[in-house]
């Protein structure tokens, strides 16, 4: 069980510290596909990565108040 919390561990340190930033067609969402294709190859799986459009947003910002204070 140890080995495998330490692997996932690992993967969400990858994720969520190195690759933070994984919006649809950022350069981290392209990092962060690349990173599970080349995990899941590794096990033995054939990968096979198809495009397909999507939504995609762009922040616009937010403010956060509560009580006449801003967050």
């Amino acid at each position: 069980m140890e080995p495998l919390f330490h692997r996932c561990t690992a993967y969400l340190h990858k994720l969520c510290n190195e690759i933070p930033e994984r919006c649809v067609g950022s350069s981290g969402n392209r990092r962060a596909t690349h990173f599970f294709e080349t995990e899941i190859s590794s096990f033995g799986w054939d990968t096979e990565l198809q495009e397909f459009d999507a939504i995609d947003w762009e922040d616009g910002g937010s403010d956060s108040h509560l009580s006449g204070t801003e967050f």
